[in-house]
C-alpha cells in the first residue's frame, strides 16, 4: 500500500490544503512501472475529487516506511491569477 499526500488549493481561497490517501496496487516491490502507476492513479483520483483544485505538490511513500516512491512539484507561478 502507498500513502499519497496532496498539497493543493481551491480557487478563491488563500490557503493551502493537504489531503492524504492510501492506494493499493498489485505487486510487492516498488519498481519504476509501479511508481508511474501509483502517480497516474493519484492524479486521476485528485482530479475526480477536486476538479477545480490547483495541485501544488504530490508525494507518495510506501505505507509504514519512509521509502519515497515519487515527489511531483507543480510550478506555483502559473497560479498567480487566482
Amino acid at each position: 500500500m502507498y500513502a499519497v499526500t496532496y498539497w493543493y488549493s481551491n480557487p478563491g481561497e488563500g490557503l493551502e490544503r493537504t489531503q492524504r490517501i492510501n492506494i493499493r496496487m498489485p505487486g510487492t516491490k516498488v519498481v519504476p512501472d509501479s511508481a508511474f502507476d501509483v502517480a497516474n492513479e493519484s492524479l486521476r483520483l485528485f482530479r475526480e475529487r477536486h476538479p477545480s483544485g490547483h495541485l501544488r505538490r504530490m508525494a507518495a511513500v510506501v505505507e509504514g516506511s519512509s521509502a519515497i516512491v515519487f515527489e511531483l512539484n507543480f510550478a506555483a507561478d502559473i497560479f498567480r491569477n487566482e
